[in-house]
Parts: C-alpha cells; structure tokens; sequence
C-alpha cells in the first residue's frame, strides 16, 4: 500500500512538473513566439462548402487559426499506410476495362470483402499513367474515408507531384495524403519541393489563394504536416530534423514536431525510449511539448516505470 502511494506521488510530480513546463511554453509561445495569426494557420475548405464561405474569407481565417488543419491527424494509420505500401508491391497489370470492373464492384457490391478485394485489386494495378482513370472509380467516397486517403496517398508514391497538384482544383482535400505518400518513398524531392514551393508567385496555386482566398502560411503548414507524416512513418528522425529546419527559417510551426512525437510513441515500449528521443532535441519549445507529451502518455500505462523515469527531471 505504502508503495502505490508513493507511486501516485511521483505520478503527481510528474504531472505538476509538465504542467509547468507547458505553462511556460504556452507563455513563451503567447509573449514571445508569432500568433496564430501570424501564423496565418488554415485549413482547406470543400468547394461546396456553406454559402459566402469565400466571401466571408476573414470569417474563414479566424475559424481556422489556432490549429495546423481540421483534418491534421485523421488522416491514415502507419497499418493503413503499410498496407498500402504492400499492396503497390504486389503489381498487376490492368487494362481500361478491368478499371472499369473492378471500380463497377468496389461502388455496387454489397459484399464488404468482395469491395475490399476490388480496391486492393485497384491499388495494386495503380501507375503514373492510369491513375486518373482508377481514381474517377473512387471519386464518390467520402474524403476522410480509408478507401480515398488510401488511393492518393498510393497516387503520391506512384506519381509525385503530379498527385498533389491534381488536388488543387478539386472539392476534396486530397493533396496532404498525396504528399504523404510521396514524401515516403522520396522524402529528398518531397522535402526540396515544400521548402522551394513560392505559391504566391505560382498561377497554378490561384484557385486556393485567389478563389478560396486561403492564407497561404496557412496552406503551406497544411501541406506541410502531410510531408512531415510521410517522413515520421519511414525515419522519425529525419522528419524532427525537416521541422526543426522549417522552424527555424519560418515556414512551419513547432506543433508540426506532434506529429514525429505521435510515430516515435506508438512504437516506443516505455517512457526512456520515447524521452531518449524527445530529449535529444533542441532546447526549447518543441523539446518541451515532445517531453511532455510522452509524460502524458505514459501515465496511465506505466505510472511505476513513468515515475522511476521522471526522477531524473524533479
């Protein structure tokens, strides 16, 4: 008895410890740091969204400051994203009619294994050059379905950019899974492309920053947390060195480093593995948040091992 209390004390330690810390880092980061404003942080509205969406643009940013996206960590799960890799590994070769079958059965089967077995079919004849054709199979889905994340985050590792710029005159968000799917098979151009990308000098970017009339900071860490996702599932420590970078010049935002931190606990085992990681990295806000979010985590799952952990800091 007397050692679960102890226990729950140094728990508590811990709690009040980070809770300092992000007491700080929230002051710092409101006194010191660029607001979210500044930030110019949004997300990407559907076309057909609510009537004066884009005329009402100043609505629109407010709405949207404060966060790096609404679909930013909703998108796929490294299974989800392992499996597709698996399934472009697996390579058929599919004519226009065998597209239009299997795209027949995905949309019209009741039988949910027989749709899977389609979409997967699908993905594994997916190429460069067809990719336009499968995805008009899928374009009924929903955005943040699993079968639409999956397509375009396949259609980045297959095409590139040209995936991703697909995505800027469609309803969809379908531009962060793409870059998602790129930067995990060839996170050098993923990454060259993002930190040379000057969208407001670049037409081909209008019908987001004129017609939609999005911030293009905002849109930028939009498409950048894809990048960065990309990155976290195949080397976490490359994608903390990209956002430390990114930081550092002023093109992403420390909240961007959640994202590597979420990668590096679900495959962590315990608290000094996590914060192994989260400590070597520069001093300051993002090392702070990364910290304390594996405290937080770890908490409820190991309280013992968490509390032998954070002696070191208390």
């Amino acid at each position: 008895m007397g050692k679960e209390v102890q226990i729950m004390k140094q728990v508590a330690r811990i709690h009040l410890v980070w809770g300092a810390a992000a007491l700080l880092a929230f002051l710092v980061g409101y006194f010191v740091l660029p607001s979210a404003s500044d930030q110019g942080v949004a997300s990407i509205p559907r076309i057909g969204g609510q009537q004066g969406e884009d005329a009402n643009a100043e609505g629109q940013r407010a709405g949207s400051q404060g966060k790096l996206s609404e679909l930013a960590g909703k998108g796929l799960n490294s299974g989800a994203k392992e499996g597709v890799s698996r399934m472009l590994s697996e390579k058929v070769v599919l004519s226009e009619g065998d597209i239009g079958n299997l795209g027949e059965t995905f949309r019209d089967s009741s039988d949910p294994v027989a749709k899977r077995l389609a979409f997967s079919k699908l993905l594994q004849g997916l190429t460069a050059e067809n990719a336009l054709l499968i995805r008009e199979e899928i374009a009924g889905q929903d955005h943040r379905s699993a079968e639409f994340q999956e397509f375009h985050y396949a259609w980045g590792a297959v095409a590139g950019v040209d995936a991703i710029m697909f995505g800027i005159d469609t309803e969809e968000d379908d531009m962060k899974p793409a870059l998602a799917g790129w930067a995990g098979v060839s996170p050098g151009e993923a990454m060259a492309w993002i930190e040379g990308l000057d969208m407001e000098n670049d037409a081909r970017f209008d019908p987001l920053l004129k017609d939609r009339k999005l911030e293009v900071n905002g849109l930028r860490h939009h498409l950048l947390s894809g990048i960065v996702e990309g990155l976290a599932d195949t080397d976490p420590r490359q994608a903390a060195e990209f956002v430390e970078r990114m930081v550092s010049s002023g093109q992403a935002h420390p909240g961007h480093m959640h994202i590597v931190t979420g990668e590096i606990l679900r495959a962590a085992d315990n608290p000094l593995e996590a914060s192994t990681w989260a400590d070597g990295l520069p001093e300051g806000r993002m090392r702070n948040e990364a910290l304390g979010r594996v405290a937080d985590h770890f908490a409820g799952r190991d309280p013992a091992g968490t509390a032998q952990w954070a002696e070191g800091f208390v």
